[in-house]
């Protein structure tokens, strides 16, 4: 009797399954498609731009009465390169840098340590910036 009860819990439990196909994944039966999408003509290309050229026209439009005449001057600015250049240090310098950062020396102390070298960098800009004050 109790064989009868565990046969027909497993035809019930078998009953309950659901039939799946076995599916191959294997990467030697699948296929590839090696298409590109076409490249997109050149008059389509020159609309696009001349839309988002026309849409950000229309932006400053909006938005110039709100802006100071800086930042429409840096806006329209097409050669960013005019303003200062990052300082370059050489390598002796970064060595130095290092070697007093380790010796727990402030920022202050190390710009004039750097500043008594012969080959320190110049700065662009010589005005000095106070922030709040004009």
């Amino acid at each position: 009797m109790a064989s009868e009860l565990l046969k027909n819990r497993a035809l019930i439990q078998k009953l309950k399954e659901p039939k799946l196909p076995n599916v191959d994944f294997s990467l030697s039966t699948a296929s590839f498609e090696s298409t590109l999408p076409e490249p997109k003509p050149q008059e389509l290309l020159d609309i696009q731009e001349n839309v988002r050229i026309q849409r950000q026209q229309d932006t400053m439009n909006k938005a110039r009465p709100f802006l100071m005449d800086e930042s429409v001057d840096f806006i329209e600015r097409e050669n960013f390169d005019k303003g200062s250049k990052p300082t370059r240090f050489t390598d002796a310098q970064k060595a130095k840098i290092y070697k007093l950062t380790k010796e727990g020396k402030d920022v202050d102390f190390i710009l004039e340590e750097l500043k008594k070298e012969p080959d320190f960098p110049e700065f662009k800009s010589k005005k000095k910036i106070n922030p709040g004050k004009e």
